[in-house]
């Protein structure tokens, strides 16, 4: 009989190695919720989780991982179904990305650009969706954002060519530039009654018209949405909102 150490097989390492690594991120992300959350106070009452994770009873994830925000005390957590639904949680602002083309296709510094998303759910917390945040997406065919969502950057969903359906939230103030950009598919919209300004070229190539809020027939004044022009600068346009 041998005494001494047991003999650990390469792959019973590498199981405990993937663990160990889980845990390691889980926590990580936990840190940074807390930072960004801040400690109890009793007088306050309980603090409140800024950032939690999609959630789980809601939706299955194939895929899943957490973003920076626009600023480091925010986190973004970010979930892909199998059927193709993205699901963006959190508390605040999410950071802009960037895009190239290849070919004629759009490819952004996203972590989902690789897959084929079907369905985009901003949920409720976050207040501003960055720019290019989903652009380029051309299997994506519905939209819906949380009531906290106050403003679109420039390019969101642009060229996101199957798009047929848009919820927007209730808070929706500002519908930034390029924001549908190209997006063929999409021939009605309900605009929230607090939109404030539609920026240029938002829905520049759509079959919507001139959306407006409920109520407020001469929300474009003398201007006119940007339908029928070409884009100032650049594959998405610049140009000076509408108020």
């Amino acid at each position: 009989m041998q005494h001494g150490h047991s003999m650990i097989s390469p792959t019973c390492h590498e199981h405990h190695l993937s663990t160990l690594l889980r845990i390691v991120k889980r926590a990580s992300v936990f840190v940074l919720m807390i930072a960004a959350t801040g400690c109890e106070n009793p007088e306050e009452g309980p603090a409140k989780v800024v950032n939690p994770e999609p959630r789980p009873e809601a939706y299955t994830f194939v895929r899943e991982g957490v973003e920076e925000g626009a600023d480091e005390t925010t986190v973004i957590a970010w979930g892909i179904t199998g059927d193709g639904v993205l699901v963006v949680s959190g508390n605040g602002a999410m950071k802009n990305y960037t895009y190239q083309t290849v070919g004629d296709k759009v490819v952004t510094s996203t972590p989902w650009t690789t897959f084929d998303i079907t369905s985009v759910v901003v949920e409720k917390g976050i207040t501003v969706v960055g720019e290019y945040a989903f652009a380029g997406e051309e299997k994506l065919k519905t939209v819906t954002l949380g009531e906290d969502v106050l403003s679109t950057s420039t390019g969101v969903f642009a060229y996101c060519t199957a798009l047929e359906q848009a919820t927007l939230g209730s808070g929706l103030k500002e519908i930034g530039i390029s924001t549908f950009y190209q997006c063929g598919a999409l021939k009605s919209i309900e605009l929230p009654a607090g939109v404030t300004t539609i920026d240029h070229f938002a829905f520049f190539g759509c079959k919507v018209g001139s959306p407006q809020p409920p109520g407020r027939k001469d929300f474009w004044g003398s201007h006119k949405p940007s339908a029928g022009r070409r884009p100032l600068q650049g594959r998405f346009g610049l140009g000076k909102a509408f108020m």
